[in-house]
């Protein structure tokens, strides 16, 4: 049976990465340099685009799912190291 994964408030991922500062910047620049549309990125990794858009302003961060959906995708790395003794 697998184990149930929660997620936290706050986004990291394996404890030891958080989201970079300017994710919605390295994401509008990655779907503008590919001339991809919200409308047509959405159909491509079947998300909205009302999501990306959002996501884009920076008034939303992505769940850790969707950051590695995008991170796939345009080959971009939204995740920073941290130093988890601090």
């Amino acid at each position: 049976r697998p184990k149930k994964i929660e997620r936290p408030d706050k986004i990291t991922f394996e404890d030891s990465s958080i989201l970079v500062k300017d994710f919605s910047e390295v994401i509008r620049n990655s779907r503008m340099s590919k001339g991809f549309t919200h409308e047509q990125l959405g159909l491509l990794i079947k998300e909205r685009a009302s999501l990306l858009r959002k996501i884009e302003s920076g008034s939303l961060k992505p769940d850790e799912v969707l950051a590695k959906k995008l991170e796939r995708f345009f080959r971009i790395n939204l995740y920073i190291e941290v130093d988890s003794s601090e």
